[in-house]
């Protein structure tokens, strides 16, 4: 009797989430699928890492017309109000020069909003150079970051009802900002982002930033993800999933 595969879109055109997500869900009765070349690149339009992680699952789903999972994560610092929130990857597309402009929130915020064109590592690069100003003055005992993740699972629908959400997922990993852009490595924030309890990656008693961390080092620092990548291999791995979504 053959056994049954389930065919997994990865909602992602990232690079190095892609690697990171293949290392995640390995050994699993799953065949990985890129998105389409000429599918364009989804709006996140959601107020939530919920919603923009469903919206994104629901959107490959459909043009794919197949199980997807896609996610959407971020920081949120307590001393930027919470921002730069579910705006991390077009932080740099702000025109703000002091974090007292983010005091009122995400609708006040917007107003700041200047498309800067830029594209990939140097986007990131930007968004954490921003970061890294706005808190320019504030203390290493008031840099508490917290990294922030929602993972989503979409299955079409047919004819022309919108895709279904079959899972969701949360993860939080827990650290601090650092002073400066420390490493290449990761993606996104990892570069200015310490996690708490990291003893084996410390160098000369100085913590590492995700960005500085071996990749598998960096794997087990991001809770944020590892975590909800427990339970999305649990979900795949069920018979009753197999039986359900397997071909």
């Amino acid at each position: 009797m053959k056994t049954k595969r389930i065919r997994l879109i990865l909602g992602t055109k990232n690079k190095g989430k892609i690697a990171e997500w293949r290392s995640l869900l390995t050994d699993l009765p799953v065949d990985l699928v890129m998105p389409e070349e000429h599918i364009p690149d989804p709006k996140e339009t959601g107020d939530s890492y919920e919603a923009n992680a469903e919206l994104k699952a629901g959107y490959y789903a459909d043009r794919m017309y197949s199980l997807a999972l896609a996610e959407d994560s971020g920081l949120d610092v307590p001393e930027l109000y919470g921002f730069p929130g579910i705006y991390t990857a077009r932080f740099a597309d702000f025109d703000i020069h002091h974090r007292s402009a983010l005091q009122h929130g995400k609708i006040h915020a917007e107003q700041f909003y200047r498309p800067s064109g830029l594209t990939g590592r140097d986007r990131q690069r930007a968004g954490n150079e921003m970061v890294l100003r706005l808190l320019k003055e504030v203390s290493s005992d008031n840099r508490t970051a917290y990294y922030q993740s929602a993972f989503a699972i979409a299955r079409p629908l047919p004819g022309p009802f919108p895709s279904r959400i079959v899972g969701l997922w949360r993860g939080i990993c827990r650290g601090r900002i650092a002073h400066s852009i420390r490493g290449t490595n990761g993606f996104g924030p990892d570069p200015i982002f310490i996690p708490d309890g990291q003893p084996e990656g410390c160098i000369d008693g100085r913590q590492l930033t995700c960005g500085e961390m071996s990749p598998q080092a960096n794997a087990r620092s991001h809770r944020h993800r590892t975590d909800p990548f427990r339970n999305i291999r649990g979900w795949l791995s069920d018979p009753q999933t197999l039986d359900r979504f397997g071909e």
